[in-house]
């Protein structure tokens, strides 16, 4: 996966945007992709082979991921096509 740079902190981001409709169903279906939040159900998701897009990651927790990535051997989550957003902590929050 390959880490952004930047820090996004506009909720008019069109990657925010397009993660904010995966909330509706029919959003889901007709993207064939879907959402999930917090870490237990993201080691599951790399443990069972889950391809992952895009990952979100608050600002303040982006070195904690990293360390938790190579102490639980999740670092092939962070490998191939997907890429990794880091999202302000306040836009996080919403």
């Amino acid at each position: 996966m390959e880490w952004s740079s930047e820090v996004i902190r506009s909720r008019q981001n069109r990657a925010v945007v397009e993660l904010c409709k995966l909330t509706d169903r029919k959003a889901r279906e007709a993207t064939k992709s879907f959402r999930f939040d917090g870490v237990k159900l993201f080691c599951e998701a790399v443990k069972n082979g889950v391809e992952l897009q895009t990952v979100f990651i608050k600002e303040s927790r982006q070195n904690a991921v990293q360390t938790l990535a190579a102490e639980k051997g999740l670092s092939q989550a962070f490998e191939g096509e997907g890429r990794v957003v880091i999202l302000s902590d306040d836009l996080f929050d919403k």
